[in-house]
C-alpha cells in the first residue's frame, strides 16, 4: 500500500489543504509528486478523483471500509483509536451505514 499516497489523499479529502502544504507535511519533494501519489492511491482503491470534500466521519468510515486499519487511521488523524472509531460509528449511525464498516462489501 502507498502509505504516503493514502495519507495525502485523506488529508486532502478532510481538510482541502493545498497540495503544496500536504507535500510539505508528508515530506514530498514537490506538490506534483504528492498529488500524483494521492491520485494513484485513489485509482487503485476505486475512490473518487478529483477529490471531493467529505466530513471527517465519512473519510474515516470509508478508509476503514476499504481496508485501512483503525491503527493507521488513528495515526493519520493523530487521535486515539477509540476516538476515530467513535467518529466513524456516529457517521454510520446518522447515515444508516453498515457497522462495522469493513463488513460492507461492494458487489460489482
Amino acid at each position: 500500500m502507498n502509505e504516503r499516497g493514502m495519507k495525502a489523499y485523506f488529508i486532502r479529502v478532510q481538510t482541502q489543504k493545498p497540495w503544496v502544504d500536504i507535500a510539505k507535511e508528508l515530506d514530498y519533494a514537490s506538490h506534483n509528486g504528492c498529488r500524483h501519489a494521492a491520485k494513484d492511491y485513489s485509482e487503485k482503491n476505486n475512490l473518487p478523483w478529483p477529490i471531493t470534500y467529505m466530513t471527517k466521519g465519512a473519510a474515516i468510515y470509508k478508509a476503514n471500509r476499504i481496508g485501512v486499519s483503525w491503527m493507521r487511521i488513528s495515526k493519520i488523524y493523530r487521535q486515539p483509536m477509540r476516538t476515530v472509531k467513535q467518529i466513524a460509528y456516529k457517521y454510520a449511525s446518522r447515515h444508516n451505514k453498515i457497522w462495522p464498516p469493513n463488513k460492507e462489501k461492494t458487489h460489482g
